[in-house]
């Protein structure tokens, strides 16, 4: 009896009463198609970044050979030089890298001339802070042999640490000029001291200077479209071709050798 439709606005006052359920149904509507639209973009961008093809530097063996500075500075009790004991010296390292970030490493470094000759074998490990730059710790076996104008000092070998830190300055995918800086400290229990046969004790440290050529083996990672993530390399040779073919260009990328 109103004569006011159901689909049509009323005025009560001044004010319009609520939107119809028409315009509701249409409200509701248009909400679904903007999450519709939203979900197929997610998917799509999720689809892509889960085929992707990365380099990743420090996934391989790790070498290195160069030169560079023994500063040492022996201290005995008595009968030995407290001066410091400057040498040129040869390094070379072996390891692996066990993550991009850590690897474990093996090296010897000689510091020597016509007077002295420091010899450092070290074990331990260096972890990567950013991109390039390293710290490094390891157990180390050292030997001393220093001889002057009166008397020839003799320390057979004994335990000590490493401390250091370095830098990569890249030459490629493969290799690097590294300059780096370390600290050797050893106690020496028993130092031989002839003409005598005396013996005895002390401890030195040095501080070590070097430059070296060294490999930086890196590897990509090809990720499918499970999102598996497949390290590119023969002993995975079927699996990262068929993750290869699943990205564009994958096969034809410098640097993958299968």
């Amino acid at each position: 009896g109103s004569g006011v439709s159901a689909s049509e606005p009323f005025v009560v006052g001044h004010r319009t009463a609520p939107v119809t359920n028409e315009r509701q149904g249409e409200g509701r509507q248009q909400v679904k198609n903007l999450v519709a639209v939203w979900l197929v973009a997610l998917a799509a961008a999720s689809g892509a970044e889960a085929q992707s093809l990365r380099w990743f530097d420090h996934t391989g063996h790790y070498g290195a050979f160069g030169g560079g500075h023994h500063g040492l500075t022996l201290k005995c009790d008595s009968l030995c030089p407290t001066e410091q004991q400057g040498t040129g010296s040869f390094d070379f390292a072996l390891g692996r890298h066990i993550t991009p970030r850590v690897r474990i490493e093996f090296g010897f470094s000689v510091g020597s001339n016509s007077e002295r000759r420091s010899t450092f074998f070290t074990a331990g490990a260096a972890s990567y802070l950013v991109s390039g730059l390293y710290v490094r710790g390891a157990a180390t076996y050292n030997r001393l042999d220093i001889t002057d104008s009166l008397t020839t000092l003799a320390y057979q070998g004994g335990p000590g640490f490493l401390v250091g830190a370095g830098f990569d300055i890249s030459l490629g995918r493969t290799w690097a000029l590294t300059s780096s800086v370390s600290y050797t400290a050893s106690t020496a229990k028993s130092i031989d001291v002839t003409p005598g046969s005396r013996t005895t004790s002390g401890s030195f440290h040095s501080l070590n200077i070097a430059v070296t050529l060294t490999r930086l083996a890196g590897r990509y990672q090809c990720t499918n479209r499970a999102g598996e993530r497949i390290w590119v390399k023969p002993s995975n040779r079927a699996r990262a071709l068929a993750c290869l073919a699943e990205v564009e260009g994958g096969a034809s990328r410098p640097g993958i050798k299968l």
